[in-house]
């Protein structure tokens, strides 16, 4: 059981700066929302053309 805390404590280590964490969590989320956003636009396309073709 002490091995397992151990692992544990290390997995939820934070550092305490987050100068050699990079990218940062805020420029994850500003990629993947871009990138999800074009996503969804492209889906929103096919799926209003596929309705069209269907009625």
């Amino acid at each position: 059981m002490s091995d397992m805390t151990a692992l544990l404590n290390d997995l939820s280590y934070i550092p305490p700066n987050n100068e050699h964490n990079e990218p940062t969590q805020g420029d994850i989320g500003e990629i993947s929302n871009e990138a999800t956003q074009a996503t969804r636009n492209e889906f929103e396309q096919l799926y209003a053309s596929a309705n069209e073709e269907l009625y």
